[in-house]
């Protein structure tokens, strides 16, 4: 990782600010106007807001993913929702029946989207 000609973001500079302002108040070299430029305004370090982010991530809760599977809708693409799934189709191979995922041939020039979509027009039904 680069580090030397990378750009810090907003919230790193206002954790190099309050780590420099700490540094001063440490070594009485602290002017203490600086802060009366903003009034009665509650001083927030960034350390401040990182301890209130990680509080709201401990309390959050996902809302579930499971509703279908609750019903015992089958047909529906709002069920197992954590799994992934994967559209298998009846193809007949030789003399046999297998079920396969959607195949078609790349063509040079075409996106892979392209041939995925091509793939699955070439289904029946």
């Amino acid at each position: 990782m680069e580090l030397e000609k990378s750009l810090l973001s907003d919230h790193e500079l206002r954790l190099l600010e309050d780590a420099e302002r700490m540094s001063r108040k440490q070594a009485d070299d602290y002017d203490s106007d600086e802060e009366d430029d903003r009034g009665d305004q509650e001083i927030m370090l960034a350390q401040d807001l990182e301890d209130s982010w990680e509080q709201k991530l401990k309390s959050f809760q996902p809302a579930l993913r499971v509703n279908a599977d609750v019903d015992k809708d089958v047909t529906s693409l709002e069920r197992c929702l954590a799994d992934s799934l994967v559209l298998l189709a009846e193809q007949q191979v030789g003399g046999e029946k297998l079920w396969l995922l959607p195949q078609a041939q790349w063509q040079g020039g075409e996106t892979l989207r392209q041939t995925a979509e091509k793939a699955l027009a070439s289904l029946p039904g």
